[in-house]
């Protein structure tokens, strides 16, 4: 725990001049590299995590509990603001999607198996991706099993 809260420290000296940080209401930007949905991620511990992650932990000088998130009240993806940041589960992330109407497409469960089978044969990703209107990076969850893994076990 001394070295997690020792990384921590370090690497707030460098993360903060890369946020673009305002008044305390105002969302604070990362100005950094982002994912193609908006994130910002950043190496920390040999491994990439996002920038509202990383904010969260060195605010609260710890790490994220294991099964939490560090979710958005804002619904400002590269916001790195600590007073917009809280922890939730995964319920809690897909619950704030559909209520702000961010989730791109709820999936039917033949939908999904669908796009398993396909995918685990000849078909492309990114054919599927543009037959379903998702990402590229949806097809290959689905098809690795992180996401709906139930509706895709034997």
């Amino acid at each position: 725990m001394t070295e997690i809260l020792s990384k921590l420290r370090d690497r707030a000296i460098k993360f903060w001049p890369r946020v673009a940080i305002k008044e305390s209401a105002e969302c604070w930007l990362y100005k950094g590299c982002k994912d193609s949905h908006g994130y910002g991620w950043l190496t920390f511990r040999n491994r990439q995590i996002r920038a509202s992650r990383l904010a969260w932990m060195i605010h609260n000088n710890l790490e994220v509990p294991q099964g939490k998130f560090v979710l958005h009240k804002c619904d400002n993806p590269p916001c790195c603001n600590p007073a917009h940041l809280y922890l939730g589960t995964q319920k809690d992330n897909v619950r704030d999607m559909l209520v702000r109407g961010r989730y791109p497409s709820v999936f039917t469960p033949a939908e999904v198996r669908d796009i398993f089978y396909r995918a685990h044969r000849v078909e492309t990703g990114t054919s599927i991706a543009k037959c379903y209107g998702i990402t590229q990076s949806m097809v290959s969850a689905i098809k690795r099993g992180i996401r709906w893994k139930h509706l895709t076990q034997a």
